[in-house]
């Protein structure tokens, strides 16, 4: 297979490849093609069921032999399927003098809105390895558990952004935690672009509503976009991370941005068979009377 897409990407443009919920196969091949980070979310392991069933359950078989906890046996899996990616990632991380090789982990999102869980357990994913980062979802509570991480250096980033306010919301937490604390770990802020087109297709759907498909799948890109050039124009001292690709232009759209994305295997194949130009595509404008259509029949558009 020719790799050399995302090599060219990052020849080319400031634009950057992460892997997510790579199964093992597939982490390696991404590694080859290019990958600097890995994401890994709560659904990591109902895909390795899905995809690496004799490894899942061996996993599973060996924990639920020493605990007869159900939650305490479900967090030693994910550990354990998680440091097997952070094991890979270690020796980039090692070489590029902490700069790369990340693995992201979020811990339960039955917690998402108690701050003291979402410490703990990205305190406990910290002593599995040192190129660990927190996954830590864009509510009150994470912010408040972000403010206490930043404090420890813990790498953060801040996932689940569908909105402009909520990446405001995030980094001024981030700077204000900063420059209390002295401490400026790694910090990366999402924008969870393919997912909340996804969900704009299904509502439209629902609702019935008259609205052209060319028209609809601009809506992600759209704020995307001005989430990055907002961040830009506020200097915000931050890395932007496209996440939640559902299409290949979930990539494509915001080539040639310092920013960085992270897509599935499946789409970075589709990709690299496509072996496409990296062209800048970070500063095109969406027509006005796109953006004008989009939140006159969209109400969440409109708000994010």
């Amino acid at each position: 297979m020719n790799t050399r897409y995302f090599h060219r990407v990052h020849e080319e443009t400031p634009t950057r490849f992460w892997i997510n919920n790579p199964i093992a196969g597939d982490l390696e091949l991404a590694i080859a093609a290019g990958a600097v980070n890995c994401t890994t979310n709560p659904a990591y392991c109902s895909k390795l069921i899905q995809s690496e069933t004799d490894y899942i359950y061996g996993v599973i078989d060996d924990v639920i032999a020493e605990t007869q906890d159900d939650q305490e046996a479900a967090r030693r899996v994910c550990d354990i399927v998680s440091l097997r990616v952070l094991k890979r990632f270690a020796p980039m991380h090692e070489a590029s003098g902490g700069t790369r090789g990340f693995v992201t982990i979020q811990g339960d999102p039955r917690e998402d809105e108690d701050t003291d869980a979402i410490v703990k357990d990205a305190l406990r994913h910290l002593k599995l390895a040192k190129n660990f980062m927190a996954n830590i979802p864009v509510t009150v509570a994470g912010a408040r558990a972000m403010a206490k991480l930043i404090a420890l250096d813990v790498p953060l980033c801040a996932t689940e952004i569908f909105s402009l306010s909520q990446a405001v919301f995030m980094y001024e937490t981030y700077k204000r935690a900063a420059e209390k604390s002295g401490k400026q770990p790694a910090f990366f802020l999402t924008h969870i672009t393919g997912i909340f087109d996804q969900y704009l297709a299904e509502f439209v759907k629902q609702e019935g509503i008259d609205i052209a498909p060319e028209v609809l799948a601009q809506a992600g890109c759209a704020i995307a976009r001005k989430q990055y050039h907002l961040l830009k124009q506020r200097g915000c001292k931050v890395t932007m991370l496209g996440g939640g690709a559902r299409g290949i232009q979930h990539f494509t759209e915001f080539v040639g941005g310092d920013m960085h994305i992270a897509i599935n295997w499946s789409t970075a194949e589709e990709l690299i068979e496509a072996d496409g130009p990296t062209e800048p595509r970070i500063d095109v404008e969406t027509p006005q009377v796109v953006l004008d259509e989009l939140c006159e029949k969209l109400p969440d558009f409109r708000k994010a």
